[in-house]
């Protein structure tokens, strides 16, 4: 039987090594050196309690996804998802709206009740791509209402 005072680390089939910690990608579960989620760069207590995330996901409270929900932004400096204005419904910073609730207008990056005087409202709903890689990809979003010229 192989007994370790500090963590096990598992290096493949019949190989064992005592560590004084997980390396990296692994957390400590009963003295055992498991392996993270693959969204996770660094996880504790669990796989999928992420402190930090892989490449291409986003950290969303202790877990990593690809793409933040709706009424929040991916904030790149943090590589997390933040929430928007309470006044939008999405947002690409917390202060610039992309959609807003109706029977808001957007404009200019804000919500508003009327478009004042040199914009008029455009009431038809329309459909776009968010958060794609290129303008053929994304999620759909429907639009309510923009103020135009």
């Amino acid at each position: 039987l192989f007994s370790c005072s500090l963590y096990i680390f598992w290096l493949g089939p019949g190989t064992r090594e005592c560590r004084s910690k997980c390396p990296v990608g692994f957390y400590s579960d009963g003295g055992n050196c498991k392996k993270c989620d693959h969204t996770c760069a660094q996880c504790s207590i669990s796989a999928t309690k992420c402190n930090t995330c892989a490449e291409g996901f986003l950290k969303n409270g202790t877990s990593c996804i690809r793409e933040c929900s709706r009424g929040f932004y991916a904030d790149e400096a943090s590589m997390s998802c933040k929430p928007c204005s309470s006044e939008c419904i999405t947002c690409t910073s917390r202060n610039s709206c992309t959609s807003c609730e109706n029977p808001k207008y957007l404009l200019n990056g804000r919500c508003t009740k009327d478009c004042g005087k040199l914009f008029y409202p455009l009431t038809t709903n329309t459909v776009r791509l968010v958060n794609g890689k290129n303008s053929t990809e994304g999620r759909v979003e429907v639009c309510f209402g923009f103020c135009l010229m």
